[in-house]
């Protein structure tokens, strides 16, 4: 892959077991899957589909890695602008399918964009819930594993009451006059509570008690 692989609107991307793709070295060389647009990547558990950079060692960096765009809705709103690319995603349909990716293993990815912008190894952009993802690992890379923008803003609220509920009372008690040790371990499940507060809102469950009310307990209480 000597340059940016974009599947356009009505058309699948098909990626059969077993196959190795290597990009160039460059922020310019990346895989998208645009609004409308389809991939079929299903590797297995003994032959998985690598991508992966064209160095014979893969360094953090080294190329784009995979953005997917959909039209489901997000707090961006509609025909949002998305930092990689410059790719259009957001819309009403939350059903929405790009495909499926099963056993996908990617390196080397988070090339720079500009200063404050890097790619991700992926980047889930309103993706809808018709897209199935199973065992999807990224590996030396230079920013984040995987990335989802999506979700209104009424799920983003509901998903910051419901972890804030969880961590009311996890605190850091020193030890010995630090407070590294116990951190450690309850900023792990603050990170758990979070992914799993996100999750269970868009899944619709109700957070019950509104953020700002949340927020003023808190407050009382630390």
């Amino acid at each position: 892959l000597t340059e940016a692989l974009i599947v356009p609107d009505g058309i699948t991307l098909t990626i059969n077991p077993g196959v190795v793709v290597r990009a160039s070295v460059g922020a310019d060389v990346f895989v998208a899957v645009a609004q409308g647009g389809v991939i079929n990547a299903e590797g297995t558990s003994s032959n998985p589909i690598v991508f992966t950079s064209n160095d014979a060692t893969p360094n953090p960096g080294d190329w784009g890695g995979l953005t997917i765009c959909g039209n489901a809705s997000t707090s961006a709103g509609e025909n949002a602008e998305a930092e990689v690319g410059g790719f259009i995603y957001g819309g009403t349909n939350d059903a929405d399918s790009s495909g499926t990716i099963k056993n996908l293993v990617i390196h080397g990815t988070g090339a720079q964009i500009n200063s404050e912008s890097q790619y991700n190894g992926v980047s889930f952009y309103a993706v809808g819930s018709g897209t199935e993802v199973e065992n999807v690992s990224v590996i030396n890379g230079a920013d984040d594993g995987v990335e989802f923008f999506g979700g209104t803003a009424a799920q983003g609220l509901g998903a910051a009451s419901m972890a804030i509920q969880n961590m009311i009372g996890l605190v850091c008690d020193p030890i010995a006059d630090r407070v590294e040790a116990p951190c450690l371990g309850k900023n792990t499940s603050a990170a758990v509570n979070a992914l799993s507060s996100a999750t269970m809102a868009i899944s619709g469950f109700a957070h019950l008690i509104p953020l700002d009310q949340v927020l003023e307990t808190v407050e009382r209480v630390s």
